[in-house]
């Protein structure tokens, strides 16, 4: 039997997926419409009432839709830790839609199901075997693995929090949309038949699918979740798995910071004797390069001023142009300054509260940066200030943390296309890269109970499920759970 381990990296603006064979010990990174190893986290819906995913448009789209995954995330959250206040949504940029047909839940479900079609029909279906494993021998194996049984696992991964109610509940949310999202491949079995299918039929297989459930424990869903080998896992952690994997960090105090389209994630851990990690805090924010283009653009309010934004800096950088350019400029040190903020805030608020010695382990540690907004200047060179002892005095010892880049992790990688196209996009990809490696358990732990400190209860095993040991399912068309008390 062929055993492949999706890590599917579920982005605001776009998604990325890798693929582990298993038997054979390689990564393959996915390319998806175009060749382009990224999927656009765009749906449409035509008058036909069919759905078109990713960057193809509907012909007289009728409804479009965007940013689902960070609405389904509870974006409100993220403004919290981010700017210490909620944000409106409707005045928010991150809302998903002025259109309210359908939940963000059950988009990001249907909007999954359709990724990991086209994933796993290009190692199932005769013919649509992966042109970047260029050999004859690999091509001969492949057609015969096509006659195989093939196993597929799927690991997604998810912003995180430093409540760990709200992580549960993220986590929760998740894992029944990853799971919802499997069911209905084994109901259309194809992805044509699946792209087939109007909306109004897909809602109604997702309500048949709640209505065959029947689990009368938390562990017989957990079981469930098992046995269709679906998981969830912090993108936090996720970035940083392939580094620890390949035995590339001694021991030692690091952190690590993914700053995405949409949100950066940001972690202090430490490695051990073993390679294994420990983790002392991590965080999602919703600061990133976005924030750059809209600063930059100005009164940036759709998807086409966006990505005008981004493709007028992305110019000024090639040309080595962007100094002269006072508003990017501007811009990128805004930005610069308000991540270097949060991560103040991280450490001395999550770490170095707790154990003062950390200072003196963190001093001139690296910050290992990755993520499509690591490649903008500012913010991808330099230091971190972490701590300065509560005085501004250049007469006081501040602790710093040096900027890293990730790429220099890439030499020892085992990585399919082997003609190394990915190599450019590499911070982007590597959450990808790390999803894949993870043992795809549902039940694994995120982070360690003896060092890592939640803002509601030091000890974990003491905070319950949310509101009662019932309320694991979380209905996607209805944007609740079950059994909640607040619906």
């Amino acid at each position: 039997m062929k055993e492949y381990h999706i890590g599917f990296d579920f982005g605001t603006y776009q998604s990325k997926a890798c693929v582990f064979d298993i038997k054979n010990s390689t990564h393959e990174f996915i390319r998806f419409q175009d060749g382009s190893y990224f999927l656009p986290s765009h749906i449409a819906r035509g008058y036909n009432d069919l759905f078109v995913y990713g960057g193809i448009s509907a012909e007289n789209a009728l409804e479009e839709y965007r940013y689902f995954k960070i609405a389904a995330a509870d974006d409100p959250e993220f403004h919290i830790e981010t700017f210490e206040k909620p944000v409106d949504n409707k005045s928010d940029f991150y809302h998903f839609s002025d259109i309210i047909n359908f939940s963000p839940e059950f988009l990001s479900v249907i909007y999954i199901t359709y990724a990991l079609f086209f994933i796993k029909e290009k190692y199932t279906k005769p013919g649509n075997e992966s042109s970047s494993n260029s050999s004859i021998i690999s091509r001969l194996f492949r057609r015969k693995e096509v006659e195989e049984e093939i196993r597929f696992t799927v690991q997604i991964g998810i912003p995180t929090e430093w409540s760990h109610i709200k992580n549960l509940r993220r986590k929760r949310k998740f894992e029944n949309i990853l799971m919802l999202s499997e069911l209905l491949q084994k109901k259309y079995h194809t992805l044509s038949s699946f792209l087939s299918t109007p909306s109004v039929k897909i809602i109604e297989d997702v309500r048949n699918i709640y209505n065959s459930f029947d689990f009368k424990s938390i562990d017989e869903f957990s079981n469930r979740l098992n046995e269709l080998g679906v998981s969830v896992y912090p993108e936090t952690a996720a970035g940083l798995t392939f580094i620890l994997k390949t035995r590339q960090l001694p021991k030692g105090y690091y952190a690590i910071m993914d700053v995405g389209a949409g949100t950066s994630d940001i972690s202090f851990f430490r490695v051990l004797d073993d390679g294994t990690i420990r983790y002392l805090a991590s965080e999602s924010y919703l600061m990133a390069a976005n924030n750059v283009y809209r600063q930059y653009f100005g009164e940036c309010i759709t998807m086409s001023d966006l990505s005008k934004a981004e493709k007028d800096v992305k110019a000024l950088i090639d040309k080595e142009i962007w100094k002269k350019n006072s508003r990017l400029y501007a811009a990128l040190r805004d930005v610069n300054k308000h991540l270097d903020s949060v991560v103040y805030k991280l450490f001395n608020g999550r770490v170095y509260y707790y154990r003062r010695d950390m200072v003196s382990k963190y001093c001139n540690q690296p910050i290992i940066l990755y993520g499509g907004g690591a490649r903008l200047p500012v913010l991808n060179s330099g230091k971190i200030m972490i701590h300065d002892n509560g005085c501004i005095s250049i007469n006081i010892d501040h602790t710093y943390l040096e900027k890293d880049d990730i790429e220099r992790f890439t030499s020892i990688i085992n990585i399919i296309p082997y003609d190394q196209s990915w190599k450019t996009d590499f911070s982007l990809l590597v959450v990808a890269l790390g999803l894949s490696y993870i043992k795809p358990v549902s039940s694994a732990e995120w982070f360690n109970t003896s060092e890592y400190n939640w803002k509601d209860g030091s000890n974990p095993q003491e905070v319950q499920h949310p509101f009662n040991e019932d309320c694991y399912i979380y209905d996607v068309l209805n944007s609740k759970f079950y059994d909640d008390p607040k619906n």
